[in-house]
């Protein structure tokens, strides 16, 4: 796919001369993934409805695909096999798709409420769950630090309504054991505890929960006589408490509060182990590495697998043989929340507060 001369390594031949072979893989992978990506965009700009690459450690399964001419959506398809070899298939979509998009544009046009089957979302599960708990930690610490924000947020939930109306704390259910564990290091989490524990000894609560259901009344009767005797000042930190407890994980308010309040996501988490086992989707993943390393060098590793790009992220995070990046963070942990592909970031519905 590239100009010869621009490769620096050595070229073998075989005895006879006929074959020859490029001998330095490193070399000959970079520029002919450079290449690749030139021979995409060209794809994208010639106004194909998908340009996809596929990788050598996949198989292009051409029967899976049906002919689909360019006007009608279809797609063009890179496959690079393991020896570097590329194919171009052009004009094509995935069989049944183009039945699906008819049977769509024509629902459309009747006014049907049919609608389109749901995108594979960026995100998988565990790491939505991953991601909403990081945020909702670090919001709910603000809400906590911000105590007319939280008297705001009791009237709005007074008005509107809420998940944890009732009043109940948020349990920030982990998806599995390693998020639980992750969990209960996180800073914020440790943080938060510690204005829990200070609110229950100001309450004089006998026991450690600072929301809880009252089935007699004797509790909020109790807490309601300690609030008597405390000063506004002392009221409002205490409901911005309350309110951080019962203030609804992986909502629309998240990212609403998280952009009112200024909240740095990166002055309490910073990219981890766990974050990357479960950031798993191909092309979140490829397009990470070039908020890291620059377009231009991601290039140069544009086929390589998804552990392989994690790896080098890590690195320039770490400054490890890379120029070191500083104050990096997903757009997952970012607010406004933004996703990476034009697909959904998750199964999971962004529900009301």
């Amino acid at each position: 796919m590239f100009d010869e001369a621009i490769y620096c390594g050595p070229i073998a031949t075989d005895l006879f001369g006929e074959d020859r072979y490029f001998t330095d893989p490193d070399e000959f992978w970079r520029l002919q993934n450079v290449a690749i990506a030139e021979a995409r965009d060209k794809l994208v700009a010639s106004g194909w409805g998908e340009v996809a690459v596929i990788p050598p450690d996949e198989r292009f399964a051409e029967w899976d695909y049906e002919p689909c001419a360019k006007s009608k959506g279809g797609g063009a398809y890179i496959d690079v096999g393991p020896d570097g070899y590329v194919t171009l298939h052009k004009g094509l979509t995935p069989r049944g798709k183009a039945g699906q998009r008819t049977k769509t544009a024509m629902a459309c046009e009747q006014g049907s409420d049919e609608t389109a089957p749901a995108e594979r979302p960026e995100m998988s599960v565990p790491l939505a769950n991953y991601v909403d708990i990081t945020r909702h930690s670090a919001v709910r610490l603000a809400v906590a630090s911000a105590p007319k924000v939280a008297l705001r947020l009791v009237l709005a939930h007074m008005i509107g309504g809420g998940q944890h109306c009732r009043v109940q704390p948020e349990p920030q259910t982990p998806h599995h054991e390693a998020i639980a564990v992750w969990r209960n290091t996180l800073l914020p989490q440790t943080k938060f505890a510690e204005l829990r524990r200070d609110a229950i000894e100001r309450l004089g609560l006998e026991d450690d929960g600072m929301v809880a259901p009252d089935h007699d009344g004797a509790r909020t009767a109790a807490a309601f006589e300690r609030l008597m005797e405390l000063t506004d000042k002392d009221v409002l930190a205490l409901l911005a408490v309350v309110m951080a407890e019962t203030l609804s994980m992986g909502t629309g308010l998240i990212d609403a509060l998280g952009e009112r309040l200024a909240v740095d996501i990166g002055a309490y988490w910073q990219p981890d182990d766990l974050f990357f086992d479960l950031a798993k989707d191909r092309e979140a993943v490829g397009a990470m590495l070039t908020e890291v390393i620059g377009e231009s060098a991601a290039r140069g590793y544009l086929t390589e697998t998804g552990t392989k790009k994690k790896a080098i992220i890590r690195k320039a995070l770490a400054g490890d043989g890379r120029t070191k990046v500083e104050g990096w963070l997903p757009r997952y942990m970012k607010f406004p929340q933004s996703a990476y592909t034009t697909r959904p970031t998750s199964t999971q519905r962004r529900s009301h507060a």
